[in-house]
């Protein structure tokens, strides 16, 4: 899988796609080539790996909104 842990990384449509070009070749008698799964193992597409997670800070987070400014929009909440 790729780095989201969900989609197929490009090896595993490679295979995805073979299975498919396996079952048209004997379903219609075509004669279509299973993907080379050697090239796709030695071709960069240019992905940048995921960043680990970091913890949020909050003081940093503040959409240039001032500490009063936000107590003064949750104090009717207290």
């Amino acid at each position: 899988f790729s780095t989201d842990g969900l989609h197929p990384s490009d090896v595993g449509q490679a295979l995805v796609a073979n299975e498919f070009i396996k079952v048209i070749n004997d379903s219609f008698g075509a004669s279509i080539p299973l993907v080379d799964l050697a090239e796709i193992v030695g071709i960069n597409f240019g992905v940048s790996p995921v960043k680990p997670a970091q913890p949020l800070d909050m003081n940093e987070l503040n959409f240039g909104i001032t500490s009063d400014e936000i107590q003064t929009f949750f104090s009717p909440l207290r």
